[in-house]
């Protein structure tokens, strides 16, 4: 499990829940691989100033690790 950020242009609503701990405007993207190094789960759906463990305590891939119990 890695998250990355990746730019983009200042947006018009809510512009201070996109800006990183860089100080610059991006998505929060969190990738899990598997053991071969496949990816399993790609999440691109958060503002970049959300923090990791947010992140992936809303994934899908926690989600299903949560109900294999």
């Amino acid at each position: 499990v890695d998250d990355t950020h990746f730019p983009i242009n200042k947006p018009k609503d809510e512009s201070q829940s996109y800006c990183s701990y860089k100080m610059k405007y991006t998505l929060n993207l969190q990738s899990v691989c598997d053991s071969m190094r496949r990816f399993i789960d790609v999440d691109i759906n958060w503002p970049g100033g959300t923090h990791d463990a947010k992140v992936f305590a809303n994934s899908r891939i926690n989600n299903a690790m949560r109900e294999l119990g």
